[in-house]
C-alpha cells in the first residue's frame, strides 16, 4: 500500500514538473522578444543591400522573361526584408531621443535614391514589360506590395518615435508613396498606349495570348479571340525606353543649384539644437534626391556629341561648387554642436549618402562624355568633391 502511494506521489511530482516546464515554455513563447535601435538599423542595412540588388535587376531588364523573373525574385526578397524590419520595429520600446529616430531614418534614407531610381527605370521600361505576357501584372503587383510594406515600416518607426520627429518620418513616407504611385500610373498608361493589355478594377491583365514570333523589325502577336490573324507592330515602338537630353540634365542642375542654396542656408542656421538639425537633415535628403533624379536622367541620355555640351554641363555644376564646399566646411566647424545633441552619427550618415549621390552624378556625366580630355576634367571634379565630403566626415568623427 505504501509502495503504491509512493509511486502515485512520484508520478504526480513528475507530472507537476512537466506541466511547470510546459507552462514556462508557453510563457516564453508568448512573451515577445524585445528589439533595439541597433537591431532595426541592422535590418535596414539589409534592406539597403537588397534595394541595390533589386535596382540591379531593374537595370538588367532588357525585355525578356528570364530578366523579368529575376526582377520579381529580387522584389520578393526585398519585401520580405522590409516586413522583417517592420516586425522588429514594432517589438522595440519607444525611442527616447530625436536623434535615435533620425539615425534610423538616415539608414533607410540611404537607400531612397536607389529605390526611387529603380521605380523610375520601371516606368521608363513599362512598354518592355507589356511586351511579355503577364509581366506587367507581376511587376505592378510587386510595386504595390513594396509600397504597402514600405508604408507599414515607416508607420511603425513613427509609432516609436518622439512626437517632434514624426512629421519628418511622415514626409519621407509621402515622398516614397508618390514615387510608387507614379510608377503604377506609368505602367497603366503604357498598358493603354500599347493596347497589349487592359486595365480593369485596378488589375492589369494581358489582352494578348503572348509573343509568338520575333523578327528584326516586327513583333507578332496573337489575340485572345481565337482567330489566326497576326498583328504586326514595330518592335522599336514596344520597347524603346524614354530618352533624355542635355536640356533635361541642365534642368536637373538648375534644381540642384536651388536646393544647394537652401541646404547651405540650413547649415548656416544650425545652432546646436534638434530642430535646426532636423531642418538640415530634411534639406540634405531633398538635395540627395535631386542628385539621384539627375543620375537617372543622365543614364538615359545619349553621349554628348560635342565637347561644348559637356563643358557647359560641367560649368553649371562648378558654379555651385563653392556653395557645396563652403557648406561642408561649416558643418565640420560645427562638429562640437552636433556632438552636443548626439547628432554626429546622423550628420555623418547624411553626408555619406549625399556625397555618394553628388559624386555619382558627376560620374554619370563623365560616362556620356567622349573626349578624353573633358573626361579627365570631370574625373578631377569628382575627386575634388569626394575629398571635400571625406574631409568633413573625418573632422566630424574626430571631433575637430
Amino acid at each position: 500500500m505504501c509502495l503504491a502511494l509512493f509511486q502515485a506521489f512520484n508520478t504526480m511530482v513528475r507530472l507537476s514538473s512537466i506541466i511547470s516546464f510546459v507552462s514556462l515554455a508557453l510563457l516564453a513563447s508568448a512573451t515577445p522578444v524585445k528589439r533595439t535601435q541597433a537591431k532595426i538599423e541592422q535590418d535596414l542595412t539589409r534592406v539597403d543591400t537588397l534595394v541595390t540588388a533589386w535596382d540591379n535587376a531593374v537595370n538588367a531588364f532588357r525585355g525578356n522573361a528570364n530578366q523579368a523573373n529575376a526582377l520579381h525574385n529580387a522584389a520578393v526578397q526585398l519585401n520580405s526584408a522590409i516586413n522583417q524590419a517592420t516586425t522588429d520595429t514594432k517589438a522595440t520600446a519607444l525611442l527616447t531621443t530625436d536623434m535615435a529616430t533620425l539615425q534610423i531614418l538616415g539608414v533607410f534614407e540611404n537607400a531612397s535614391p536607389t529605390l526611387v531610381g529603380g521605380l523610375t527605370q520601371i516606368s521608363e521600361k513599362s512598354k518592355s514589360f507589356a511586351a511579355i505576357r503577364g509581366a506587367t501584372a507581376v511587376v505592378e503587383q510587386d510595386v504595390r506590395t513594396l509600397s504597402t510594406s514600405t508604408a507599414a515600416l515607416l508607420t511603425a518607426i513613427s509609432a516609436i518615435s518622439p512626437a517632434e520627429v514624426v512629421p519628418q518620418a511622415s514626409q519621407f513616407a509621402v515622398t516614397l508613396n508618390d514615387a510608387y504611385a507614379d510608377t503604377l500610373t506609368n505602367l497603366a498608361k503604357s498598358c493603354n498606349t500599347y493596347k497589349a493589355c487592359y486595365c480593369f478594377a485596378g488589375v492589369i491583365q494581358e489582352h494578348w495570348s503572348g509573343v509568338t514570333e520575333f523578327s528584326s523589325l516586327l513583333l507578332l502577336l496573337r489575340p485572345y479571340d481565337g482567330s489566326n490573324r497576326l498583328i504586326a507592330l514595330p518592335r522599336f515602338y514596344l520597347a524603346t525606353p524614354v530618352k533624355r537630353d542635355m536640356a533635361t540634365i541642365q534642368k536637373d542642375i538648375t534644381n540642384i543649384s536651388a536646393l544647394l542654396v537652401t541646404w547651405d542656408n540650413a547649415v548656416n542656421s544650425f545652432n546646436g539644437n534638434t530642430n535646426s538639425a532636423n531642418t538640415l537633415h530634411t534639406r540634405s535628403k531633398a538635395l540627395e534626391s535631386a542628385f539621384a533624379s539627375a543620375i537617372t536622367d543622365t543614364h538615359a541620355t545619349s553621349n554628348f556629341t560635342s565637347d561644348t555640351n559637356a563643358l557647359t554641363v560641367l560649368g553649371q555644376m562648378e558654379n555651385s561648387s563653392p556653395i557645396l564646399v563652403g557648406g561642408l566646411t561649416q558643418i565640420a566647424e560645427k562638429s562640437a554642436d552636433f556632438k552636443k545633441i548626439n547628432g554626429t552619427s546622423a550628420i555623418v550618415a547624411d553626408l555619406g549618402s549625399l556625397g555618394a549621390a553628388a559624386t555619382g552624378f558627376i560620374g554619370a556625366i563623365a560616362a556620356i562624355i567622349t573626349d578624353t580630355g573633358v573626361i579627365a576634367q570631370a574625373t578631377q571634379f569628382k575627386t575634388t568633391w569626394a575629398a571635400a565630403f571625406g574631409d568633413a566626415i573625418s573632422d566630424l568623427q574626430s571631433g575637430l
